[in-house]
């Protein structure tokens, strides 16, 4: 059951709430500011680094692309009645993200144009977390609607 509460008790649930919001993290955000660092200063080098640091791959610019092999033993690999559900899940995924499109527009007024040019990026990383655990969800909901953006 939930809790009711009184308008008298704001002031409380204020303070607890504003409480529970004083962790430092400034020791973390130096480790974030340091690899974010890196990263624009070595670039792939420093993504391929830490990539071998916390997942134990050895990445490099020509093994990260999927082979069609790869994702051919992928999918044999995968229950039929799962592979079903999670494209029924992607169809979803899509269809809403599609409604989600822009439109280019431009007007001309005295002289001038005005308007909106929605260009989709060329490439788009998209981090899933592993480990012990599969999040198919996660990949879905991430690269369809990239996908759908062109």
């Amino acid at each position: 059951m939930l809790p009711i509460l009184s308008a008298k008790e704001t002031d409380s649930i204020k303070r607890r709430l504003l409480e529970r919001a004083n962790t430092d993290y400034s020791e973390q955000q130096k480790i974030v500011d340091a690899v974010l660092e890196d990263v624009r200063k070595t670039g792939d080098r420093a993504l391929f680094s830490y990539i071998a640091r916390f997942d134990g791959f050895e990445a490099s610019a020509d093994n990260l692309m999927v082979t069609e092999e790869e994702t051919d033993e992928a999918f044999g690999a995968v229950d039929p009645v799962l592979l079903e559900v999670m494209k029924e899940a992607a169809a979803n995924i899509e269809e809403f993200h599609n409604h989600q499109k822009r439109e280019n527009w431009f007007i001309e007024k005295g002289g001038k144009y005005l308007g909106q040019l929605y260009l989709p990026v060329e490439y788009a990383g998209v981090y899933v977390p592993g480990g012990k655990a599969a999040y198919p969800s996660s990949v879905l909901m991430n690269i369809i609607p990239a996908k759908c953006a062109g």
